[in-house]
């Protein structure tokens, strides 16, 4: 996650270890809430980066693939919420 926070400059040191602490949480709200879990960073606002994932064990995630460091778009985002 590191990488991926770096690119953000507008994100302060707070902000770069708040966001670490989350994502260090993440794989247990990710089999508590039974579902897949990303945190985003905006770049703009169309666009934004997955800068931290987990996935369930609970269950069979819906992502199979690493979305850390890929940009999404709003119309990606309404691609994949009515695909699934």
């Amino acid at each position: 996650m590191d990488r991926v926070v770096q690119e953000f400059e507008n994100l302060t040191q707070q902000d770069a270890a708040f966001l670490e602490r989350l994502a260090g949480n993440l794989p247990f709200l990710a089999d508590l809430s039974m579902a897949d879990v990303t945190v985003y960073c905006m770049r703009s606002s169309r666009e934004a980066t997955a800068i931290a994932q987990a996935r369930p064990h609970s269950i069979v995630p819906i992502h199979t693939e690493a979305l850390v460091g890929k940009l999404i778009t709003v119309q990606d985002d309404l691609q994949r919420s009515f695909a699934h």
